[in-house]
């Protein structure tokens, strides 16, 4: 309807050899007999999850609660647990993320970082993992004589990846999500949280650390599916170490 020539009025200008289409710059409106648009925002679409229950739109940090960013693409932060899923999301797809039904809008994708000291790409960039009893558990980036410091709850998510990797057990350090989250409650995780706070402090890691500057952050974990699916970090054991003060 919007793009009737006819029917549609506005401070519009006809894209050369377009004639059914119109720029539109921020905060100008057209309208029509029956609808009428104002653009609020001039830039590209974002990503955000619609809550199909209430109507919310969730973006920014928020989004980290219902979809986890992976090398391959977004997926539903419960996805481990539920095998209907195959494969991330795609733009428009319906899916239910703990047990919310949503839609979700793909937008612009995830810039990757492409300035900046630190690459996990960069085979001599190494992760380090600190976790005492007391206080949120540390991870830093090294690469070089350049030292980048995150520390948090959700570092924690990290540290059972961590183990399995270095001592290859099980074989290439591919754990389930229950074998995540039995490690996890032991290093200190909250009872009251459920699998998909796994993902979800998963997301938040890789969102510090491409804040921090390191490219390629939200390649930190990979996933496969054999009958279930299995997630390891991407760093071989060389590369990543950790010091745990059990409780």
């Amino acid at each position: 309807m919007l793009a009737d020539p006819g029917n549609t009025r506005g401070p519009l200008t006809a894209l050369p050899g377009r004639d059914s289409w119109r720029v539109l710059k921020r905060n100008e409106r057209v309208y029509t007999p029956r609808v009428s648009v104002t653009l609020i925002e001039g830039g590209p679409p974002r990503r955000f999850a619609l809550d199909l229950d209430n109507h919310d739109i969730i973006e920014g940090g928020a989004l980290e609660d219902v979809i986890e960013d992976r090398a391959d693409g977004p997926w539903p932060v419960d996805a481990e647990s539920r095998p209907e899923f195959s494969g991330p999301l795609e733009d428009g797809q319906l899916f239910f993320s703990c047990g919310r039904p949503m839609r979700f809008s793909a937008g612009e994708p995830v810039a990757a970082t492409v300035r900046g000291g630190v690459s996990l790409a960069r085979a001599s960039c190494a992760l380090y993992i600190d976790h005492s009893r007391d206080g949120d558990p540390k991870l830093t980036v090294m690469d070089g004589d350049i030292e980048l410091e995150m520390q948090g709850a959700y570092v924690r998510a990290a540290i059972p990846y961590v183990e399995a990797r270095r001592r290859d057990i099980p074989v290439g350090g591919w754990l389930t999500i229950h074998d995540v989250y039995f490690r996890w409650l032991q290093v200190g995780g909250s009872e009251q949280s459920g699998y998909e706070r796994i993902a979800q402090d998963r997301s938040r890691l890789c969102r510090a650390m491409a804040r921090k500057g390191v490219a390629g952050a939200h390649e930190l974990f990979e996933t496969q599916r054999k009958g279930q699916w299995f997630t390891r970090i991407s760093l071989p054991p060389s590369r990543i170490d950790l010091s745990i003060e059990e409780s």
